[in-house]
């Protein structure tokens, strides 16, 4: 190797021929190391990408469970308005010629022939009120339109049964809408039945 000797500011320094290949080798390492550190930006900026992507697709996601959710809010508070649109009745039955002995008169509202008149446990309402003498009334509130039937029973011992004596036949007070009657039997519902549109009041007797 052949050493060269210059001066510089008075100090004299040597330089080898073997400086290019180090300067050589400083470089290309310096070169790698740029790409390397171009790689690494290029992966965060892929990573960054992806991560947007996702957070844009939740974001998406979100909007479309909030979309969704206020649309069923909206059904449902729709359905709830329609039925509190739907217009209701009063029905007042007048119930006459009780015998004043005490006891319950008991009323039972029938929207069909199933288990009219005398199962009142499958009456649409029922409802029930202290005998009150010549005349009792018992009241339906909020009542939708229809057609309807209803059953009276004056239960004097009050033990909630239709007391029968022989062959069946009812021994307490008992009456019906438009006082329809029976044939050998109770009446049937479509005798009894009548329309209920608005607030109404019915009159009907009782037969012992």
């Amino acid at each position: 190797m052949v050493a060269c000797g210059w001066v510089v500011g008075g100090e004299a320094r040597t330089a080898s021929a073997g400086d290019g290949t180090g300067v050589a080798v400083a470089a290309g390492s310096e070169a790698a190391g740029s790409d390397a550190a171009g790689s690494e930006a290029a992966g965060s900026e892929a990573a960054g990408s992806e991560a947007a992507g996702s957070e844009a697709a939740g974001s998406e996601a979100a909007s479309s469970e909030a979309a969704s959710s206020e649309a069923k809010s909206s059904e449902a508070k729709s359905s709830e308005a329609k039925s509190s649109e739907v217009p209701r009745a009063t029905l007042r039955v007048r119930v006459r010629a009780t015998r004043a002995v005490g006891g319950m008169v008991r009323c039972a509202l029938f929207a069909s022939k199933r288990g009219f008149p005398m199962d009142a446990d499958r009456a649409f309402r029922k409802t029930q009120t202290p005998d009150a003498g010549d005349e009792t009334v018992c009241r339906f509130e909020r009542v939708p339109p229809g057609r309807y039937a209803v059953a009276v029973h004056h239960d004097e011992n009050d033990d909630g049964k239709l007391q029968r004596g022989l062959f069946g036949a009812p021994s307490e007070g008992y009456g019906a809408s438009n006082d329809a009657k029976g044939t050998l039997g109770p009446p049937s519902f479509e005798a009894a039945a009548f329309r209920l549109r608005a607030d109404r009041e019915i009159v009907l007797h009782m037969r012992y």
